[in-house]
């Protein structure tokens, strides 16, 4: 992950080479604030550290551009909720598919259940009947 410092040179690029400095640095937050939530090797607190320095190296990079920052910021974390209420979305919709693939294996498994007790009442009732005509 980049550093505090590498998001402010980052954005300072953006600022002075886009040509909507504005909509760049909010599509670099929206990118590097994706990459850091679905990154699977960090931790809860490394990504929260992450976001941290993306936040603060944009913060400085758009002061050391003479951009307006309070703005662009605003936006910016328009953009973190996007990315973070999108990522929730698909995690309530991958959720709600395993509760399906769960609700229906365990009915599965429930009728098989209910087959088999129902082999083993029928197979006893046929011992019973065998033993009760039988004289030993």
């Amino acid at each position: 992950m980049k550093t505090r410092k590498e998001h402010a040179e980052e954005i300072r690029r953006l600022a002075d080479e886009a040509e909507d400095a504005k909509a760049a640095v909010v599509e670099y937050a929206r990118q590097t604030a994706r990459q850091v939530a679905e990154n699977p090797e960090l931790g809860k607190e490394e990504k929260r550290s992450a976001l941290q320095e993306l936040l603060l190296g944009i913060e400085d990079g758009l002061k050391e551009a003479g951009m307006e920052a309070k703005l662009i910021l605003l936006e910016t974390m328009d953009a973190f909720v996007f990315v973070f209420g999108d990522i929730l979305e698909q995690t309530a919709e991958a959720l709600r598919s395993y509760y399906e693939d769960l609700r229906r294996l365990a009915a599965k498994a429930w009728e098989a259940g209910e087959d088999a007790m129902a082999g083993l009442e029928k197979l006893l009732h046929s011992k019973d009947r065998e033993e009760g005509g039988r004289k030993d």
